[in-house]
């Protein structure tokens, strides 16, 4: 071996070879770019089976295997899984949505975002680090967000949870527990609040999930829910989850983005014509995409439209299109005025 290093007159200890990277610095390629890499010849990384391997052993430990039944699948240790994720958010909200006939159940949770900077007035520079919220899913299933599918969900051995969670015999335990330990919030459109809490339609006497207020005045203020109301409860389908009604949190941005449409694209259309409403909407929308969002997202505007909406000041601009064309009377602009503020 002397010899043979003499011959070649560099030193053993600078032959080394190619650095080989482990297979948890590859994971976030897909198998299309790994299998780009192995084709240059003096690249080596790991094969598709190390990958595999590591996938698996990555998702024991950081609480995140999967398993299916026979319409979706779930996260086999959900206990585990929102310890690790939300050991650092401020707040946790269980919740579900509906999109594209996918149904998910899951939690939000808020983590820090990248540092931002903000001038202040005086010259100074403010340093500050936003939340951020996110959306996991939990469970994920081929349904709708209706009482009927969801209590499926409740079926004996449907879910078998593991670790921490195999106490839990359904996904709507699980969320209990965290709505139990964690005050953890509820949010969802209204049919999904009204299914999951056992309460009958929208369109009910008492439609309200948190406070008692009748159909016949919706304008009127009326006292929280308690455990011993029977308004408007459903008869035939028990609740599925149980919380003060203080901690149901996202009614009011559904009403807010349903009484912005309807004045918007019903009520202006009614009192300045459809035609200026049509041409003044391609100044806020964006391109929808199904199943990115609800039904509403593809018929309707969305919150960051009606936000461009108001600082576009586009009720001005819908109000002077209609007035050069002479045909607003006083009582529709008043009308008008009213509604813009």
């Amino acid at each position: 071996m002397t010899a043979v290093v003499e011959r070649v007159g560099c030193p053993l200890e600078a032959i080394s070879q190619p650095p080989v990277p482990p297979p948890a610095e590859l994971i976030h390629l897909s198998t299309a770019v790994r299998e780009q890499i192995r084709t240059v010849p003096s690249l080596r990384i790991p094969c598709e089976q190390s990958m595999i391997k590591c996938k698996r052993r990555l998702a024991t430990s950081h609480a995140t295997e999967t398993a299916t039944f026979a319409s979706g699948a779930y996260i086999t240790d959900p206990l585990a899984y929102v310890s690790v994720l939300c050991a650092q958010s401020s707040f946790v909200a269980v919740g579900g949505d509906t999109g594209d006939g996918i149904t998910k159940l899951g939690i939000t949770y808020s983590v820090r975002g990248p540092e931002r900077f903000r001038k202040l007035p005086n010259g100074k520079v403010k340093k500050r680090h936003p939340y951020v919220q996110h959306f996991t899913p939990l469970l994920a299933f081929k349904g709708s967000d209706k009482y009927d599918d969801l209590d499926q969900l409740t079926a004996d051995g449907l879910t078998p949870f593991t670790g921490d969670s195999a106490a839990f015999p359904h996904i709507f335990a699980v969320l209990q527990h965290f709505i139990d330990s964690r005050a953890a919030f509820l949010n969802g459109d209204w049919p999904f609040l009204n299914a999951v809490l056992g309460l009958m339609a929208p369109s009910a006497t008492h439609p309200c999930p948190i406070c008692i207020v009748s159909h016949n005045n919706y304008l009127h203020s009326s006292r929280y829910r308690t455990p011993r109301d029977r308004h408007s409860h459903h008869p035939e389908q028990p609740a599925l989850l149980h919380i003060d009604p203080e901690r149901i949190v996202p009614t009011p941005l559904h009403l807010f983005l349903g009484i912005s449409n309807r004045i918007i694209l019903d009520v202006f259309s009614e009192l300045l014509g459809r035609e200026l409403v049509e041409q003044t909407l391609p100044r806020v929308t964006s391109i929808h995409s199904a199943g990115c969002g609800g039904k509403s997202d593809l018929y309707d505007l969305n919150g960051p439209e009606i936000r461009k909406w108001l600082k576009k000041d586009c009720c001005s601009t819908l109000l002077a299109a209609a007035t050069s064309t002479g045909d607003v009377s006083a009582a529709t602009r008043a009308t008008f005025s009213i509604l813009n503020r």
